[in-house]
C-alpha cells in the first residue's frame, strides 16, 4: 500500500506512523551511502547477511543523532504543573511546597523570574549539616534560613542549565548525561514555561524502541551502562537514617542500597526521602533505615530488574514507573548492580558523539 506523509512531519512522527502502519524499510548494498545521509537510516531492515554489526551501529548512531537534532525541546514536554518558590521563602515552606506537589527540585524566583534550581540534594547537605550542628538551634535554623541559601549547596551548580523550547533535544540530552535529572524552559523574557525530565527522555525510547537500534535485545549486563557491585554504597537496615544521609553527602551521591547481611537487596534511601522532613519530624531521621523506610510517606522512586532483563524490557519499566534508577540483583534476590537514568542517557550521548561522558552525578 501507499503512505501519505505530510511534508512538515517530524521524524518522531514519521517513525511513529511507520510503526503504526507496520511499514518496513529495506536497505540494499547499492543505496546504502544514499540512505545513510536520511534521518530514517536506523529504521530500515537487513535482508541479506552484506551488512556486518559494525555498519548497524553507524546507521542507529546516525539516526538517533538526527532525530534529537532535529526535534524541539516542547515536542518531548508533557503537560505538568509549574512549581516554583520565591528566593526568600523559608527552608522549611520550600521543603513542604516540594512534597505537596510531589517534586524533588524546584526553581527559585526573583521578582518572577528563575534564578536557579535547588534539589533534594542540597537539602541533603542542608540536614546533615543541621545534624552536625547544636541541635537547639535546629528548629530556628530550618524556619529562618531561605531557599536561596540551600542555592549550590550540593555543589552541583550544573544543574542550572535551563534550554529554550526551540532548542534541540540533543541539548537537553547534553544535559541529562551529565546528571540533570531536569532541565527548565524557559521563554525569551527569562520566564519559566515549563520542565523537561529524565524520564521524559526515557519515554522516548519507550515509545520509539527502534531510537535503541541493536541494542534494544541485549541484556543489560552486556550493554556495559551499568555500574558494578564493588562501585554501589549500601548499608544496613539496622542503621540510623540520618547515617545514610551522611554517606550520601560524604561520597556526594543520591542513593544508597539497603541490604542484608548476605547482601540481598531490601529497599533504597535516596535524597528525595527527605520530601517533606521538617523540624517536627526530624526525629525520624533518628530511627533505624528499616523503621524511617516504614514511616515515610515517600513515592518509590526506583525498580528492581533481573540480571537477564534487556534493554528494551528496562527502558519499558523505567518509563513505565516513572523510575530514577533500576537495582539488579540475581535470581535469588542478591545485589549485583546499578542503573541510573544518567547511566542510561550518558551512554545514549556517548553513543551519538564518541565522546566518553564525564558525570556529575554519582548515584550509590
Amino acid at each position: 500500500g501507499k503512505l501519505g506523509v505530510a511534508c512538515g512531519e517530524g521524524p518522531l512522527e514519521l517513525l511513529g506512523t511507520l510503526r503504526q502502519e507496520e511499514i518496513p524499510i529495506h536497505l540494499t548494498l547499492a543505496d546504502s551511502h544514499a540512505l545513510y545521509d536520511e534521518s530514517l537510516a536506523g529504521v530500515v531492515s537487513f535482508r541479506s547477511g552484506e551488512f556486518d554489526v559494525e555498519k548497524m551501529v553507524l546507521l542507529h548512531r546516525k539516526l538517533l543523532g538526527t532525530v534529537l537534532g532535529m526535534t524541539r525541546v516542547e515536542a518531548l514536554a508533557v503537560p505538568r504543573p509549574l512549581v516554583s518558590v520565591p528566593e526568600e521563602t523559608s527552608v522549611a515552606d520550600g521543603l513542604r511546597a516540594m512534597a505537596a506537589n510531589g517534586v524533588f527540585s524546584v526553581p527559585l524566583t526573583r521578582r518572577g523570574r528563575v534564578v536557579g534550581v535547588v534539589t533534594m540534594l542540597d537539602a541533603v547537605v542542608f540536614t546533615v549539616e543541621l545534624l552536625q550542628g547544636e541541635t537547639k538551634a535546629l528548629d530556628v535554623l530550618y524556619t529562618t534560613e531561605t531557599m536561596a541559601s540551600l542555592l549550590g549547596r550540593s555543589g552541583r551548580t550544573e544543574a542550572w542549565n535551563p534550554v529554550a523550547g526551540a532548542d534541540t533535544l540533543l541539548k537537553a540530552f547534553s544535559s541529562f548525561a551529565h546528571g540533570v535529572h531536569h532541565v527548565c524552559v524557559l521563554d525569551p523574557e527569562h520566564r519559566l514555561t515549563g520542565f523537561v525530565t529524565q524520564t521524559d527522555a526515557v519515554r522516548l525510547f519507550a515509545e520509539h524502541k527502534n531510537l535503541l537500534g541493536p541494542h534494544a535485545s541485549r541484556l543489560i549486563l552486556d550493554v556495559g551502562m551499568h555500574r558494578p557491585r564493588a562501585q554501589i554504597s549500601a548499608i544496613g537496615g539496622s542503621v540510623a537514617a540520618w547515617q545514610a544521609f551522611q554517606v550520601m553527602h560524604n561520597r556526594d551521591i543520591s542513593a544508597v542500597a539497603v541490604v542484608d547481611r548476605e547482601d540481598y537487596f531490601a529497599a533504597d534511601i535516596s535524597a528525595n526521602h527527605l520530601e517533606g522532613i521538617c523540624y517536627d519530624t526530624f526525629h525520624l531521621l533518628f530511627v533505624s533505615c528499616t523503621s524511617f523506610l516504614e514511616v515515610s510517606k515517600y513515592t518509590r522512586d526506583y525498580i528492581v530488574i533481573h540480571e537477564l532483563a534487556t534493554v528494551s524490557e528496562l527502558v519499558d519499566e523505567l518509563a513505565a514507573k516513572h523510575a530514577h534508577r533500576a537495582w539488579i540483583t540475581s535470581k535469588g534476590g542478591k545485589l549485583l548492580g546499578l542503573i541510573s537514568l544518567t547511566d542510561f542517557l550518558s551512554a545514549v550521548v556517548e553513543g551519538i558523539s564518541g565522546q566518553v561522558i564525564t558525570k556529575v552525578e554519582k548515584v550509590a
